[in-house]
């Protein structure tokens, strides 16, 4: 019966340990130095392979480079953080991998350090809110991303300014014309008084009727 019960204890704590390895994952950090730049990122050391979707592109390590291919890889898939280092030390890109794809926020610079892109990700393609600078650190481009849609956000800014200052040319212009129209009128009754009515001058013409009425005819 002790010995049936220790079996069991070694049987449990086999499968525990087996469990537990599976579920930890097995992170190596990279770096590879190139002419221009230092990459410094992190694979995972996966045992079974992932079916890759043919709709977006992974980044995998091979052959002490980093790759990228639509729907397919060949190598150690990029899992974790992404930094990429210019020949100063600047650091010039940095972002995060999931199973080779890109996820989260990504960002670029200049090598002067300014800003150079903004951008998130989802499931590896561009989710959310994306902004492009120029080297001056103004913004050139604004984009929103929402599965398959893209808006332009600069251009829908100037849509909206173009539609506002329309609206007030064609509000000015209907002012203008109002107030045009009002001066002539007041033009064409200046030219041209009213007559005013008068009870008096009434009351004249029908008295001057009645006399004219009541005059004896001349006698021959």
């Amino acid at each position: 019966m002790r010995n049936l019960l220790l079996i069991i204890l070694f049987v449990v704590s086999a499968l525990s340990l087996k469990a537990q390895k599976q579920e930890i994952p097995v992170y190596r950090e990279v770096i590879v130095v190139t002419k221009e730049q230092t990459l410094k990122f992190q694979i995972k050391v996966l045992k079974q392979t992932i079916s890759a979707k043919s709709d977006l592109t992974y980044y995998w390590y091979s052959a002490d480079k980093v790759h990228s291919s639509e729907g397919s890889y060949d190598g150690y898939l990029l899992d974790g953080y992404y930094r990429v280092f210019g020949l100063s030390g600047q650091l010039i890109s940095q972002g995060s991998f999931e199973k080779g794809i890109k996820t989260g926020e990504w960002r670029t610079w200049y090598d002067s350090g300014v800003l150079k892109e903004l951008a998130q990700h989802k499931d590896g393609k561009l989710h959310g809110e994306q902004k492009i600078y120029n080297d001056k650190g103004e913004l050139v481009e604004n984009y929103i991303y929402s599965g398959d849609t893209k808006r332009d956000l600069i251009a829908e800014a100037a849509d909206a300014k173009k539609q506002k200052e329309a609206k007030a040319v064609a509000n000015a212009e209907k002012e203008k014309l109002k107030e045009e129209q009002k001066k002539s009128k007041e033009a064409t009754e200046t030219k041209e008084p009213k007559k005013k009515f008068s009870f008096k001058s009434l009351f004249k013409k029908k008295e001057k009727k009645a006399n004219d009425s009541v005059q004896p005819s001349k006698s021959k």
